[in-house]
This record gives structure tokens, sequence and C-alpha cells, in this order.
């Protein structure tokens, strides 16, 4: 059977699997006009700011405040609402929340110190695609097979993929495996005997076809450097035949062997054929309260990985305090996020590696939401610890890239993340 390995990112997925896309503006919220203030000399000038075209979400909340905690704007959006503001503010950095009213419980998502001139959205986009599935417009009825014939080896873990389709079942005998897949023609399919290190690409020409593995070609395969920490846990690896068409994505790999075989290579993947690789690899720390995933996206796929600080991570300031102090002594991340869970309630803020003291009672309390109110704050405790190295992205150049849906869809080259469950 085809393998899929399905990666889990804690609750901080759970925040964002609310950004989706959203309409342009059916009647747009306008914010307050700029105006115009005189000078000691006399002379008129228009205070400082900046404009903002942001889109959120049916009934969301959106609040946008200085950092020192003065509300700039406070709405709550009609369906398909595209709020275009000009905030009179003296500071060049803003703090931005969203609240996301889910059945019955708050999804809340803060962006600390941030300047959102050039965002398009007040969320977080898929800044780290994987293959799409893609599907031609009127495909044929019924399914095509592919016949692997001729294995003159002995083998125990067989990987086979598609790409643009689906693979549906495998049949295998003494030297054959047939595949059946849906829509084959003019497009790859891949078989990987995983334990050998062997594969066939083959670009499908009938419906029907048959490929000869009497010889196969080898495939680049190997393990990861280790680390005293972190131990591996599973890697899948995707390629593009051709890395300008996106429905010519197809996977390659999974490391997991499957319930009671034998341990294969953390990675592995063919030399030739294939323009454009995407490697998801997950490492967990012995105790499981701690993990890191490496991605990359490029024409290579690195046996190498950075792997990052265990030793990050936040520190109460006082007995009973929300209050944090960050430890990112031995780190400079792209960012990080604490997420703070209660009842129903489940809080995400982001924030810069350069400021690393938090105070997010405060801060959420004088913002005074109105969906948030009746809710006691006070409640919630610390749940979970992030940090993110994204390419050589700041977090300002970070947030303007990720917070627009047509940079994000360009994807980036690579980064590790490191989530800590604290409680």
């Amino acid at each position: 059977m085809k393998k899929i390995t399905v990666h889990s990112l804690c609750v901080s997925l759970c925040m964002l699997c609310f950004t989706a896309c959203h309409k342009d503006p059916v009647n747009p919220i306008i914010g307050p006009a700029d105006s115009t203030s005189t000078s000691t000399s006399g002379s008129t000038s228009t205070p400082p700011g900046f404009k903002i075209g942001l889109s959120i979400g049916n009934n969301h909340e959106l609040i946008i405040s200085e950092v020192t905690g003065r509300v700039l704007l406070d709405t709550v959006a009609a369906p398909y609402t595209h709020i275009s503001a000009a905030l009179k503010t003296r500071s060049s950095l803003v703090d931005i929340t969203v609240i996301n009213p889910w059945y019955r419980a708050f999804y809340v998502t803060t962006f600390r110190a941030v300047n959102p001139a050039s965002w398009t959205g007040a969320y977080l986009s898929n800044y780290k695609p994987v293959i799409p599935s893609v599907q031609p417009a009127n495909p044929p009825v019924g399914f095509d097979t592919t016949l692997y014939e001729n294995f003159n080896v002995a083998y125990y873990n067989i990987q086979e993929y598609q790409s643009g389709g689906i693979d549906e079942n495998k049949t295998p005998s003494a030297n054959t495996i047939r595949t059946i897949y849906q829509n084959l023609p003019q497009k790859y399919s891949y078989l990987c005997v995983a334990d050998l290190g062997r594969y066939k690409l083959h670009l499908g020409k009938t419906t029907n076809d048959t490929v000869d593995c009497s010889t196969m070609d080898t495939t680049v395969y190997g393990n990861y450097n280790t680390s005293p920490y972190f131990a591996f846990t599973n890697t899948t690896i995707y390629g593009y035949t051709d890395s300008t068409d996106p429905a010519s994505g197809l996977q390659l790999y999974t490391s997991d062997p499957g319930v009671g075989m034998p341990p294969i290579p953390q990675y592995q993947y063919p030399p030739k054929g294939i323009q454009k690789f995407v490697t998801i690899s997950n490492f967990f720390y012995s105790t499981r309260t701690s993990y890191m995933t490496y991605y990359n996206c490029s024409s290579n796929v690195s046996h190498t990985v950075v792997y990052p600080d265990l030793n990050a991570g936040p520190t109460t300031l006082g007995a009973g305090s929300n209050d944090l102090e960050i430890n990112l002594d031995n780190t400079k991340p792209t960012y990080y996020s604490t997420v703070w869970t209660a009842p129903n309630f489940f809080w995400t803020l982001y924030s810069s590696p350069d400021s690393t003291t938090l105070h997010p009672l405060s801060l959420l309390t004088v913002q005074n939401a109105k969906l948030l109110e009746g809710f006691d704050l006070a409640l919630m405790g610390l749940n979970q610890f992030q940090f993110e190295t994204v390419d050589t992205f700041s977090y300002q150049s970070f947030l303007s890239m990720a917070c627009d849906s047509l940079k994000a869809s360009k994807g980036i080259t690579n980064s590790v993340s490191f989530f800590r469950v604290t409680n």
C-alpha cells in the first residue's frame, strides 16, 4: 500500500487552520482619514502613521494597538470584509490581534511589534507548500495499470507513487508488481525498492504499461547527522519532475517502514529525473515533550540537519505570574511564539527574537476585545513554546511574506521549527 505520513504540529496548527483565503472587498471598512496638524513653525503636515489593507474572516475581530497599549482600531468584520485604514500614530510598529469565534470557542492570534503596511491579510498563509493534489479537469473514466516485472531480487519494502493521480492498490507476486492508477498516460509513476536502494521513474505512455525491472537505477540514501538530544522520527520526500509545473509533483519516499518491518534509510531519493525536492523530516526529544521539524525545498536533498538549541525556552518571572523571559542565548530564530490556553480559549502570540520579555496578560487585557467581554483572561496558562528559523528572513520581512498569500505561495527554501509542550 502507499504510505502516507501525517505530520502533527500540536496546538499551533489548530490556529493555522483558520487562515484560509478571504474574498476581496464587498463593503470595505474605511478607517479614520488622515488629518493634518500644525507645527510650531505654522506649516501644515500629515502626522506620522501608515496605511493598511487587511482581509479578515467573517465575524472576526481585528484590534490594532500601539505597543504601549493605545488602541488605534477595533472592529468586528462583516462577511468578506477588507479593512482599509490610515493609522494615525507616531509609532512605526503596532500590535495586531485577530479573534476568531468558532463553535463556542475563541481562537486568538497576536503579532507583537509589527509593521503591517505591506500585509494583505492578518493571518499566516501557507509558506511551506508540499505536493498539491492536481487532477485533470475532465479525467477519463476507470483506472489504468502499470505492471512492473522481472524483479530478480528479494525485497520487503516497495513504495510506489504517481503524479497527479491516486495509487489504488498493489498486487505483488513472485517477480511482478501490478499497480493500479488513475489517469496514468503522460504522467510519471515512481517505484522505489526502499530496502535495496533501487528505483524506476516511468513516464506513462498507455493505459496499461509494462516496465522491465530486471535493471533498476540506484537511489541516493543514508542517515542524517546525529544529535545528542533529538532522535530521528520520520521523513517524507516529494519531487517535481518539472519545477515550473505544480502538477508534476509526486511523493518519492517515506521512511516509515511499517509495523514489524526492519528499519530503512532516513532519506532516499532518485539522483536523476527530479528538478525540485521537498523534504520534511521530524525529530523528537527523548521525553517526547519537544520536537523539531526540518523543511527543505530546493534542487537537492540536504544530508545535514542544523539542530536547534534545546535549552531555548520560557522562564516564568515570579510564582503565579504569566510574565515570561525567553531564553534565546544560543539561537537567533526568525520568530518565536507562545500558545496560551484556557477552557474554550486558544491564543498564539508571535514575537521578535529581539524582544524576549513577555507580559501576555496585560497585553491582551489592555486591548479590551469586544468578543472576549466577560472572559477571565487570568485563567489562561502557557501550553506551548515554538520558534522557527526561515531562510534568512528577519521577523518583519518574514511576516511581510507570510501575511501576503501571493508572496507566501512562492514558498521558502529552508526552515527548522522547534516545539515544546509546556504542560
